[in-house]
């Protein structure tokens, strides 16, 4: 595993998109190698979002397992999620969209609010395990989970709605980047080898 960068997302053309159908007309939509493991599924489709500029609320509508109202949203557990749509939208195997939600297998809770390591925002990831009740500190970087904008004091429901989908990586209150050294997870590098085991052995329950 290499330390490059992505890339730059002005790269990639201007896209027409498809909302009926959550894909795009021609071209570019999304590259499967900007997920991390373990990546929650919150921040594979702010990621969805923030790349082809989409409305939140198209986005809940197409994912959700039902119809709903897309501001009032859905949890994030596969029991409201189309996880077999979401992989075939994001080019990924289900297998990783299952990684993004808690493991029902380590009878873990989840916290329903959005809890978050500034460090791995900055760098546009958002792990499931961040998620997880009893994880006070991110494995990869040993920092406190916050809970909190650190601009407004909002404390925020993790869930997928539109206001949420429409302030990728931020604050749906006051649009703060949560990290405030945030840019583009497209110009970040990949996850070392030691970030992606220490991650992965607090989501299996190692």
């Amino acid at each position: 595993m290499t330390d490059e960068p992505f890339g730059n997302a002005t790269e990639f053309p201007i896209l027409t998109f498809d909302e009926a159908k959550l894909a795009p007309s021609w071209g570019y939509v999304f590259d499967a190698h900007w997920l991390e493991p373990c990546e929650s599924v919150v921040s594979m489709l702010w990621k969805l979002v923030w790349i082809n500029r989409l409305a939140g609320h198209s986005v809940v509508a197409h994912v959700a397992r039902h119809i709903v109202d897309p501001y009032i949203g859905i949890g994030t557990t596969l029991r409201e999620v189309d996880g077999k749509y979401l992989a075939s939208v994001l080019g990924v195997r289900l297998k990783t969209i299952r990684q993004s939600v808690p493991n029902p297998i380590s009878r873990r809770t989840a916290s329903p609010v959005l809890r978050y390591c500034i460090h791995c925002m900055a760098r546009g990831y958002h792990s499931a395990v961040h998620q997880f009740d009893g994880v006070y500190r991110c494995p990869i970087h040993a920092t406190l989970m916050e809970t909190r904008c650190r601009r407004c004091g909002a404390q925020n429901d993790y869930r997928i709605d539109a206001r949420i989908l429409d302030a990728p990586f931020k604050c749906p209150e006051c649009r703060r980047p949560y990290a405030p050294s945030w840019s583009s997870f497209t110009r970040c590098r990949r996850m070392r080898v030691q970030e992606r085991a220490a991650v992965t052995q607090v989501f299996i329950g190692c």
